[in-house]
């Protein structure tokens, strides 16, 4: 999460709702992968902050979860989400959901 006034109100908010939530409850998603559509949007970039701020704060480092982003960057300000660029736990992808993302469920043979 990037070091600015929004990110302390983030971090205070996932914080309070972390509390407000049995830990067996976020335990079971450890290790799961997301795929947030709209990742550059309100919403989704809500949910990017806060699937990461799970991975820094609440996983071991073999149960983070892994978290990709789609967005095809028409309605929304590209860059938003720039500070997730190098992490390997966080993936932003410049996707249409209307494309084909069969990439993202490889089957298992």
């Amino acid at each position: 999460m990037a070091e600015d006034g929004l990110s302390r109100i983030l971090s205070g908010d996932f914080t309070r709702i972390l509390a407000a939530l049995p830990a067996a409850s976020w335990r079971r998603i450890a290790g799961s992968r997301f795929v947030v559509t709209g990742a550059n949007g309100l919403i989704g970039a809500y949910l990017m902050e806060f699937l990461a701020f799970m991975n820094d704060h609440q996983f071991t480092s073999d149960a983070k979860c892994e978290v990709i982003g789609l967005d095809n960057f028409i309605a929304s300000e590209n860059g938003r989400l720039d500070h997730f660029k190098g992490r390997r736990d966080v993936w932003l992808c410049d996707q249409s959901v209307t494309k084909d993302l069969s990439w993202l469920f490889p089957r298992k043979v």
